[in-house]
């Protein structure tokens, strides 16, 4: 999981949604509206300041070979998103949030669900 926050991070430091197409499955509705979020501000041109999230707390809910369900806390960073000159044009507030997502190994770890925990 730590590796798809360095994926989303990255994604918003280089407005790159490339970067998470190759962890989110295209199936993944809550992996698309943080997809189109990334495109969004990519569009705007703009890029974010520093890392945007970071992973907590963390409990498996269900295990077996290629398939992982796991719920575990997303910390949101306040962050500046800046334009191509170094303005910043808009912020991401902090927040935290219980998220239950659900990964398929095909090729490597896909995320193939993700919504707040308790929604399911």
């Amino acid at each position: 999981m730590r590796h798809i926050a360095m994926r989303v991070n990255t994604a918003f430091k280089e407005a790159n949604p490339a970067l998470l197409r190759r962890v989110f499955a295209e199936e993944c509705v809550g992996c698309q509206i943080i997809l189109n979020d990334v495109v969004e501000f990519a569009d705007a041109g703009l890029r974010a300041d520093g890392d945007t999230w970071s992973f907590d707390d963390f409990a498996p809910v269900a295990w077996a070979p290629g398939y992982a369900s796991i719920v575990f806390r997303v910390v949101q960073e306040r962050v500046a998103f800046r334009d191509r000159e170094g303005v910043p044009r808009r912020e991401m507030a902090d927040n935290e949030v219980d998220i239950l997502a659900t990964l398929e190994y095909q090729r490597g770890w896909r995320v193939i669900e993700w919504h707040r925990a308790g929604n399911e």
